[in-house]
């Protein structure tokens, strides 16, 4: 493990400008055109005497380091399906379908002190609770040692009502549970540094994962006008151009809004100590008799929108803990509902023999809706509540045309 978490920092040279020399920037290997290779002779306090960090225990190089022998991801996974043909062009589908996963990465402060400390404790003091109290809390260690399970209903109504008319409907009501959803805290979605607000109690971070989506339901259609070349009537002739090849299809979707995590800034459970510091890793306290629901951000009430953004909860329901950990769990809410309804209409049209030119006249986010995008999620902070952005994409017209042959 000292040897994983040096490797990072030393002894590589500060080089030129302080800087670390002779590694990827902007997604670039050393030695390309774009990142070449600097000379060792110029090195800071050049060769043979280039300034080399003092000590490897005081900074933090990327950040992030693993376990030795960090073991790959395991998964089982489960269904079952029950299908009933209620007529010949009718069929509906009933399933259920699960998972576990393990050896998932589970990463956070493994180098703070292992529990809280009542504010005004000397940093001394905590350090006495750190694995080694001279080297910086800041690293994020990743260990295998993650889990999560997902179990779902799954629902699907499918109907040919003709050669034509064909449609498909489907529903799936879902739970996912983890204690991470992915590496750096990035997959764990909105507010995701502080689900592991305390490396050494996994279960604190248990709860739903970043990307559960509770409810799912979609219905698409596709119809074909029959008229024209291999259809029911006007198959040939002028009145086949004209109104043959013309096809509209939708499709609608609607879902529970993502869940979102609470964090507060600084260093609440006091678990820094010497040689440097964490924060932002801690949730808030629920104040008593607060409603995140009810009130407002500002002059801005809950669920309306501003001149600021929109109000998503009440930051005011919440408090910043002191000497302990927020008591506020893993990803408590949820953000707006989503919906979206995507349109097409497609004309093709034969030209000549194994040609056909087809026009089509596409619309996304065809009602125009507009979801308020992610809040803030700092309690404390100016903007906590309210999301500035839009959580969506504004309505797309689009037009083509292409010659298939």
């Amino acid at each position: 493990v000292q040897n994983n978490i040096e490797g990072p920092t030393w002894p590589w040279t500060t080089g030129i400008s302080a800087q670390q020399t002779n590694f990827q920037q902007n997604s670039l290997w050393p030695g390309s055109p774009q990142n070449p290779l600097t000379k060792i002779t110029n090195l800071e306090g050049n060769f043979p005497n280039p300034v080399v960090a003092a000590t490897p225990w005081l900074t933090t190089g990327g950040g992030f380091v693993s376990q030795p022998n960090y073991k790959d991801q395991r998964s089982v996974e489960w269904n079952l399906q029950v299908q009933q043909q209620l007529a010949p062009t009718t069929l509906f589908s009933l399933g259920y379908a699960g998972s576990k996963s393990t050896r998932l990465n589970y990463t956070g402060f493994a180098n703070a002190a292992n529990h809280a400390s009542p504010a005004g404790t000397p940093a001394s003091t905590v350090d006495t609770f750190k694995y080694m109290p001279w080297m910086s809390p800041g690293w994020h260690y990743s260990v295998d040692t993650g889990y999560a399970n997902y179990h779902a209903l799954l629902v699907e109504f499918q109907n040919r009502f003709s050669n034509s008319l064909n449609t498909i409907a489907s529903y799936t009501w879902s739970k996912s549970l983890d204690n991470s959803s992915g590496w750096f805290g990035v997959e764990s979605g909105t507010g995701g540094g502080s689900v592991v607000q305390n490396y050494f109690d996994p279960r604190n971070a248990y709860g739903p994962s970043g990307y559960d989506i509770k409810h799912y339901f979609s219905w698409s259609t596709v119809y074909s006008l029959p008229f024209g070349r291999n259809q029911r009537w006007l198959q040939t002739g002028i009145a086949s151009y004209l109104l043959g090849g013309w096809k509209a299809n939708y499709l609608f979707q609607i879902r529970s809004g993502q869940p979102y995590n609470l964090n507060v800034g600084g260093d609440p459970a006091n678990i820094s100590g010497n040689n440097g510091s964490v924060a932002n890793y801690s949730r808030p306290n629920l104040a008593a008799g607060g409603n995140p629901a009810q009130g407002s951000c500002g002059s801005t009430s809950v669920g309306k929108r501003g001149a600021s953004g929109s109000c998503i909860f009440n930051p005011s329901a919440f408090t910043v803990p002191s000497g302990d950990f927020g008591h506020v769990g893993k990803m408590p809410y949820r953000l707006p509902s989503y919906n979206n309804l995507d349109f097409s209409v497609v004309k093709e049209t034969p030209l000549y023999e194994g040609v056909n030119l087809e026009l089509r006249a596409e619309s996304f986010n065809t009602y125009n809706v507009v979801i308020a995008g992610t809040p803030g999620t700092t309690i404390g902070n100016s903007t906590a509540g309210l999301a500035t952005t839009q959580g969506n994409t504004p309505r797309e017209l689009q037009f083509g045309a292409k010659i298939i042959f």
